[in-house]
């Protein structure tokens, strides 16, 4: 994948085109030797090339590797727990697991946005968590997130189901 022998170096700003192109369906082999190339070059401590990184495996069905690299990352930012919360959990239907990141999202402290909510209030409506779903709606009022279709949509799928 990546030569060793090439003038070009990678870097942080090569790695997310790279990890966008193991984003494909059966490229877990790829995700894996783009992880190694990582490790090698020590970019495995950048946000954005490790959240990258999550979200390939997350989308080639290797949870397991996504929750560990998430675990061991020093720094996370809302992309990083967003990744986690959606591209992992939600879209893997693990939606406990995603209520169970976003509670460890809030005691981290970071904000939260539209995409955050979206994901919440799916994971509520698959499990029936609607006390959760009734919390994220509060808060959404509180923050003017429920003028946005999407969360809109989002919010009347919890409450049908």
């Amino acid at each position: 994948m990546l030569s060793s022998a090439s003038p070009a170096r990678p870097d942080t700003f090569t790695f997310p085109f790279l990890l966008k192109a193991c984003e494909k369906p059966k490229a877990d082999s790829k995700c894996r030797e783009a992880h190694g190339s990582i490790i090698r070059i020590v970019y495995e401590r950048d946000v954005v090339v490790c959240t990258n990184l999550i979200r390939s495996y997350a989308r080639n069905g290797l949870i397991e590797i996504a929750q560990k690299l998430f675990d061991r990352m020093p720094q996370r930012d809302l992309v990083s727990w967003n990744s986690m919360i959606f591209a992992c959990y939600c879209q893997a239907g693990l939606h406990q697991e995603a209520l169970e990141t976003y509670n460890r999202m809030r005691i981290s402290n970071v904000g939260l946005d539209g995409f955050t909510l979206v994901s919440l209030l799916s994971s509520c409506a698959h499990v029936g968590a609607f006390n959760i779903g009734v919390q994220v709606h509060k808060f959404a009022c509180e923050k003017g997130f429920v003028e946005n279709i999407i969360f809109g949509n989002a919010l009347i799928d919890m409450y049908a189901k």
